[in-house]
């Protein structure tokens, strides 16, 4: 029996990312095709169980010094993550007290994580860790001395960010994550890793799963064009700007028409931005929604304005429910989206092309539903977590012969 360790800093149930939603479809999936895996996580509230099963999933929680500092106050939302790897750049801190709080969260993580893998070192085959930056550098370091390889995937870019002043050993972390194995979303990560000085026969392409579920939508009848996002990744990151200056276009040609963002983080800000562009009517904020399956069904066509991404959870989603995407031109879509057969691709910022496809999709609803069945078919070949799991394990497999 395989037996896989994944190292990421936050785990379901907290409200995470696109890496953390990987980790859990990937476990889930693994543990199903009979893998021991087990998932090694901080536990930052000291409410989390430091044991828990999820899907068949052994999930471990080290506690951290935040751990304690939630036992005396409420935590605040997004405290949990202030210690990790998922959380925005500006948000972490690198002096005063909330520099101090993440530099001690982090150490306490590797001395827990280390005692527990050195405990386990004999009933591991792999360790797998789901982000490029400090916690890769300290899976490589516990991987080579416990004879354990390790796989770091890489979702984003920068691939190999610079390890933060805040984080314990960090010229030690640099140095070590470049001699793991690594896990590319597709080529353009690989091509980035290959700059970093990553060996080419170290670099594996594997894209992200997605479950493919039962049921479909019906783009033709669908009610709304839908865009998925985290809003606090803003428009640098997720180009809502361009996203509603298109939508101020559609409103105009397609008064009754409507657009459904879903997604957490604050709104104010983007109902003031379409309010200003006359379309606010028109356009609907709802918020997470942490089952957002039937928000897929009754979509008529999915689009994502983003100036860069890794490869989105949300455009997977999308395309195994059957919905046509109009997306930018960035590699991580292009990976996803074939053009002309599942969707369309327009250049990144140019919301004049994202309203012409827009409409062109509004206006021949027998195209959408062409074109989202092709979608529905292409993620079944291709991104159905089952695929993306037999991957990894003939990943893993490769890793072991090479030790």
């Amino acid at each position: 029996m395989m037996r896989v360790c994944m190292l990421i800093w936050q785990y379901w149930p907290a409200r995470t990312g696109g890496s953390e939603a990987q980790c859990r479809r990937l476990s889930r999936c693994l543990a199903e095709a009979g893998v021991s895996c087990t998932v090694l996580t901080a536990r930052p509230d000291w409410r989390a169980p430091s044991r828990e099963r999820d899907g068949g999933v052994n999930i471990r929680r080290v506690s951290v010094l935040q751990n304690l500092l939630t036992g005396f106050r409420r935590a605040k939302p997004d405290e949990a993550t202030s210690a990790g790897g998922g959380v925005p750049r500006q948000r972490k801190g690198r002096g005063g007290a909330n520099g101090w709080v993440r530099r001690l969260n982090v150490l306490s993580f590797m001395i827990g994580s280390a005692f527990w893998l050195w405990q386990h070192r004999k009933e591991l085959d792999v360790i797998h860790v789901h982000i490029g930056e400090w916690i890769a550098g300290f899976a490589g370091w516990m991987g080579r001395r416990l004879g354990i390889p390790v796989v770091c995937k890489i979702a984003c870019t920068p691939v190999l960010p610079p390890v933060e002043g805040d984080i314990p050993f960090r010229r030690m972390l640099e140095h070590e994550r470049k001699s793991i194995g690594y896990v590319a979303l597709h080529s353009g990560i690989a091509h980035e890793l290959s700059n970093e000085g990553i060996d080419e026969e170290r670099i594996d392409q594997i894209p992200n799963g997605v479950v493919i579920p039962s049921r479909q939508s019906v783009p033709s009848q669908g009610k709304y064009v839908l865009c998925v996002g985290n809003l606090t990744q803003g428009a640098e990151h997720k180009g809502f700007d361009v996203l509603f200056r298109a939508w101020a276009v559609v409103a105009r040609e397609f008064p009754n028409a409507t657009l459904k963002v879903v997604g957490g983080g604050d709104s104010r800000v983007w109902r003031e931005y379409v309010k200003d562009k006359g379309c606010d009517d028109s356009v609907e904020f709802p918020g997470y929604i942490r089952e957002p399956g039937s928000v897929y069904e009754n979509a008529a066509l999915f689009v994502l304005a983003s100036r860069f991404e890794g490869m989105s959870n949300a455009l997977l989603e999308s395309q195994s429910y059957g919905l046509p995407a109009v997306v930018s031109d960035i590699p991580g879509s292009r990976a996803v989206v074939s053009d002309g057969e599942t969707g369309s691709i327009v250049p990144v910022g140019d919301a004049d092309a994202l309203a012409k496809e827009i409409c062109n999709y509004l206006r021949d609803p027998a195209m959408r539903d062409l074109r989202g069945s092709a979608a529905r078919a292409r993620a079944l070949s291709c991104f159905d977590i089952r695929v993306i799991s037999d991957r990894y394990l003939d990943l893993y497999k490769k890793c072991i012969r090479s030790i």
